[in-house]
């Protein structure tokens, strides 16, 4: 029990932190090599990232690690359809740090690469780092952008889900992390749990995996999902309208399977001051790793906190 409990305590820390940075990073973004904000849509591009503090107009050239990364990089599309989730490479002590977009990462924590800005329109991206300034106050802290690939944009915001009689949203996926249906290998189910406190709720995400079994046809609790970056799985939670990425609500929440007390699903949280409700709809991306494979599973949902009161599991 006291393991559990400073799990949820690190997951507290985790929703809180960024928001304790007192001081803001610029970041500055080179595109092979030229300072702009453009990607060819599908094309191989170096993507080569610093930050400078807001305040000194210094150079951050020392981070730690966060999950095992020096950096946690989001690009998704504005309309919500995509996401990827990339490590950039620190470079020595320099303080850059280098990827590429639009080809397949040796790293197996990095599903996607290929597909970061793969058709044309606006990309948010979510660079998550941690700079080591000492003795101040240490913070990790989201620092925000968007990147652009030329074209005509097309709208795919994916529809929302329907809870089904449980209050679980699902979604099934094929072995290669494309999205499948009902007797493909993987049914992944969400749901929310909200326990009231002072000055806001702490909600409980709830994420089950199931595999099919060929045999007698149907989906059996997966008890074989493996740690990856020190963590059985991510989240990533934001919210969709037309708001600027600096003002959009991102998460990143960090999920565990905890032998004994909830050993049949991973328990994300994040700590409510309202903000949910806000939005005008939700979207969520969770991914775990099974048979060495990185999936990635997505929902949109309007946020209910009755739903969330309904259904005991």
């Amino acid at each position: 029990m006291k393991m559990l409990f400073a799990a949820l305590a690190l997951v507290f820390v985790s929703n809180l932190v960024p928001a304790l940075a007192t001081a803001e990073l610029v970041p500055h973004v080179l595109i092979n090599g030229r300072e702009e904000l453009t990607v060819e849509p599908g094309k191989v591009a170096e993507l080569r990232l610093s930050f400078t503090e807001s305040e000194t107009g210094q150079k951050v050239t020392k981070f730690k690690k966060l999950n095992n990364k020096f950096m946690h990089l989001v690009i998704m599309k504005d309309d919500l359809s995509s996401m990827v989730h990339l490590h950039p490479t620190l470079i020595g002590q320099t303080g850059d740090f280098w990827t590429v977009l639009n080809q397949a990462h040796d790293d197996p924590d990095t599903q996607g690469a290929e597909t970061a800005m793969k058709t044309p329109g606006k990309y948010l991206v979510f660079a998550e780092v941690f700079p080591d300034r000492g003795a101040r106050l240490p913070a990790a802290q989201y620092v925000r952008f968007t990147l652009e690939s030329p074209g005509v944009a097309e709208n795919k915001a994916p529809a929302l889900s329907m809870p089904n009689a449980q209050c679980e949203y699902v979604t099934y996926l094929r072995a290669d992390g494309k999205p499948g249906a009902f007797g493909d290998a993987y049914r992944v189910s969400l749901h929310q749990e909200v326990v009231e406190g002072e000055g806001g709720n702490l909600v409980k995400f709830h994420m089950k995996v199931k595999s099919w079994h060929r045999r007698d046809q149907v989906y059996v609790p997966e008890r074989g999902l493996q740690e990856f970056m020190r963590m059985h799985g991510h989240m990533f939670l934001v919210s969709a309208g037309s708001e600027s990425v600096k003002d959009k609500l991102f998460v990143h929440s960090h999920g565990m399977i905890h032998a004994g007390l909830h050993d049949d699903h991973m328990l994300f949280t994040y700590f409510d001051r309202g903000e949910l409700a806000k939005a005008p709809a939700l979207r969520v991306w969770t991914q775990f790793k099974h048979n060495n494979v990185v999936q990635t599973a997505a929902w949109s949902f309007k946020y209910d906190e009755h739903l969330a009161h309904q259904c005991q599991h």
